[in-house]
């Protein structure tokens, strides 16, 4: 949760300070393309990346754990849904930089897609504790 909260508020300092302006030459729909585009802005947005690709590792963890760790179903829905969520925020992000910065549709994909997530998230987590709570009370 505290990594999904940071990359959106890096994603904002990344769209708002290290994204360019104005449209830069479109990359070829290769990942090297992708990341020469990425290494051409610099570490900000390689960092805003990666972050991504980790968040994604972690929602598919926490969708795998829910259903070991917690006896509720409406815990592993949720981290189901915030795994569906946190996948088309990736897609957004790559369709902003092979866009040339230029389809911001991409990055308000990106953004919209993270608040779903995060929420799903927490909700998961309030889910697994009174799950916890009525299996210690038991």
């Amino acid at each position: 949760m505290l990594l999904s909260r940071c990359k959106d508020g890096f994603g904002d300092f990344v769209n708002i300070f290290l994204a360019p302006p104005n449209r830069t030459k479109v990359p070829t729909y290769t990942m090297s393309g992708l990341f020469q585009s990425l290494q051409k802005l610099g570490f900000g947005l390689i960092w805003h990346a990666y972050e991504g690709i980790a968040l994604i590792g972690l929602a598919g963890a926490v969708f795998a754990l829910s259903f070991k760790w917690s006896k509720s179903r409406g815990a592993g829905i949720s981290s189901g849904l915030g795994l569906i969520a946190v996948i088309p925020a990736a897609i957004g992000g790559f369709l902003f930089v092979m866009s040339g910065f230029s389809y911001s549709g991409g990055s308000a994909q990106m953004g919209g897609s993270f608040i779903g997530s995060y929420a799903l998230v927490f909700h998961n987590s309030v889910l697994c504790k009174m799950s916890a709570g009525r299996k210690n009370s038991a």
